[in-house]
């Protein structure tokens, strides 16, 4: 009987797959032993989201510990690039202008209206400690599940099957990875859109810093914003004509089609830059 030889890229892959769900499975069963003793040291969403953040790139780095052949963090796309600082702000920058389009759009349309600063509403160190806990959630984000979905997963799929495939499983898987959090369709193809754009920009750059730039902004811009009635440091009121369900649905919607246009000006601009170097391979 022949025996069945499956890809070494592919094993790394489940393991790391089968490393992060055991993380995650502990890390719960860790928290909820804490909370049934009685301590509430870690029964907050901030420190159970970091923990949980820090869990997924702790198994990344067994991974690519043992799979790097020595490159380390160069072997994912985090090598100390001298560009490295500028291309984190340049998918930060992108993130905080597909923000601002967002709502301007929601603006006109008169879905809801700027309502003020939080600070107008709420005493100053609540809105700071707000602001502070979203920026730590953001960056923790952007950081480790780049490092998971894009640096592990979509480098070894692709090295498995293929650009295609690979950005395709690795954004359907970092969609899966966010039912518990998201359960609209509409939400969870808003993840799914994402997830192929950073994934494009990853291969097309071979680094992770863009895309962690990007994820950081999309996570933290889009949540600086909020209807009255919460915590929030920019404070909107929703048209009466409208509900808070149908403006989260319209910020998803949104959301999908500004990284749909951004995936569109990418690949032309991939497009004209091959184009450009074909014309000049001709005239050499």
């Amino acid at each position: 009987m022949k025996k069945l030889s499956i890809n070494e890229n592919l094993i790394i892959v489940i393991k790391s797959l089968v490393l992060t769900i055991s993380g995650i499975i502990i890390l719960e069963l860790m928290l909820s032993l804490v909370r049934r003793i009685g301590l509430n040291i870690l029964n907050d969403s901030l420190t159970g989201n970091v923990l949980l953040e820090i869990t997924i790139l702790i198994m990344q780095c067994l991974i690519i510990r043992k799979y790097s052949k020595g490159e380390l963090l160069a072997s994912i796309g985090l090598d100390n690039a001298e560009d490295s600082i500028k291309n984190v702000l340049k998918g930060a920058a992108i993130g905080l202008i597909g923000t601002i389009l967002i709502y301007l759009i929601i603006f006109i349309m008169e879905i809801a209206f700027y309502e003020g600063v939080g600070f107008k509403f709420y005493n100053t160190k609540t809105v700071l400690f707000f602001v502070f806990s979203i920026f730590i959630r953001a960056f923790f984000a952007g950081v480790c599940e780049e490092v998971f979905f894009r640096g592990v997963l979509l480098n070894y799929l692709v090295k498995y099957k293929g650009k295609v495939f690979g950005l395709l499983v690795s954004s359907l898987i970092f969609a899966i990875f966010h039912c518990t959090r998201y359960a609209s369709l509409y939400q969870l193809a808003s993840v799914l859109i994402s997830g192929i754009v950073l994934g494009y920009i990853y291969i097309k750059t071979k680094s992770l810093y863009m895309s962690i730039g990007l994820h950081f902004a999309t996570d933290f811009f889009i949540n600086l914003v909020a209807p009255k009635g919460e915590i929030s440091l920019l404070v909107l009121e929703i048209n009466r004509g409208f509900n808070l369900d149908y403006l989260t649905q319209s910020i998803f919607i949104l959301m999908s089609a500004s990284y749909l246009i951004l995936l569109f000006i990418l690949l032309l601009k991939n497009k004209m830059r091959d184009e450009m170097r074909v014309d000049e391979e001709h005239r050499g």
